[in-house]
């Protein structure tokens, strides 16, 4: 019956905001959704302020020479920067032309890293959490005085790594449940506002952006390297190997085409009628799987997930010896 609702729910037409006199903030543009978000809306004619970490770069160039428009301008941000973040809201605010609000922010920019927590060291903690939560806390707070007028929307990027616990993933897990109670708390809060507030949760879509999962070799020897000798000898690189496998994706799980998610964020911007959430990618069968081994009791819940697990990946060199 919940399924029925929800695959009712997609079909029901819920109509499209004019584009005009409205302008959209979108962080990390440089690449990946982000990238392709400012393009598409553009071209549905937003007026787009794409946030940049690197504007003089390549990627930024492109993203400014693709727009076939001149309502594409890119915007400096660094959002682990209030100062960056400050600048950017004042140049958008300036170039604003008369009779034009901010309708939406999209807070889109995001970092990954994989990596048992043992192995993982505290200041890539630190500076996941830097990035996707608190660049997504920085950039809400400086613009919402603004959305607010307009009554406009915040659009926030979760996971479905913020709805399920996966090893080797807790240090950009825990940033994206950290989202979810963002987002719920600013929903409710703003409602009498009259503002929306949306969150996207795309499924494994690594492979489809810059995120880092086509740099997994590169990224596993430089975690590998900065574990101390006891936890390596403990470990083992076979089993930090195989854990590197698992996220490089060698049974093609992983999304390649970023479409979906990108088609979710232009509804969450143009619909008049936007969803609190847009699922994106795998069946939804996937999702209701997740939330029922949540309720269930977690010594059942564990048998299930950790057998799955336990046959993909190899087991740590000291407890192999123990067996």
């Amino acid at each position: 019956m919940i399924v029925g609702i929800y695959i009712g729910s997609k079909a029901l037409p819920r109509g499209r905001v004019s584009p005009s006199n409205k302008a959209v903030f979108i962080t990390g543009c440089d690449t990946g959704f982000g990238h392709s978000l400012a393009l598409r809306l553009d071209q549905l004619g937003y007026l787009v302020y794409a946030g940049c970490l690197f504007p003089d770069r390549e990627n930024a160039r492109l993203l400014s020479t693709s727009s076939t428009t001149n309502r594409l301008t890119i915007v400096a941000c660094d959002i682990t920067s209030e100062e960056s973040v400050l600048a950017a809201k004042e140049t958008i605010q300036k170039s604003l032309p008369k009779g034009f609000c901010l309708w939406a922010i999209v807070n889109n920019a995001g970092i990954w890293t994989y990596g048992e927590i043992e192995i993982t060291q505290m200041e890539s903690f630190k500076r996941i959490a830097e990035v996707n939560v608190y660049g997504t806390i920085r950039v809400t707070k400086a613009f919402l005085p603004i959305i607010r007028r307009c009554k406009g929307r915040v659009i926030n990027v979760g996971s479905i790594g913020g709805m399920s616990a996966i090893p080797g993933n807790s240090a950009y897990g825990m940033t994206k449940y950290a989202i979810e109670c963002f987002n719920d708390t600013l929903r409710y809060e703003m409602s009498p506002w009259g503002v929306t507030v949306c969150l996207i949760q795309p499924g494994p879509y690594g492979k489809a952006t810059n995120i880092g999962i086509n740099n997994i070799e590169n990224i596993s020897e430089e975690i590998w390297k900065n574990v101390p000798e006891d936890v390596k000898e403990d470990y083992g690189k076979e089993h930090q190997d195989g854990m590197s496998d698992f996220y490089s994706d060698p049974r093609d799980y992983f999304y390649r085409d970023a479409t979906p998610v990108v088609d979710s964020m232009v509804d969450s911007v143009t619909s008049r009628t936007p969803r609190h959430r847009y699922l994106v990618g795998g069946l939804i069968i996937t999702y209701v799987q997740m939330y029922m081994l949540e309720m269930l009791p977690s010594w059942l819940g564990d048998l299930q997930f950790i057998a799955v697990m336990n046959s993909m990946l190899p087991l740590p060199a000291y407890v192999k010896s123990q067996q």
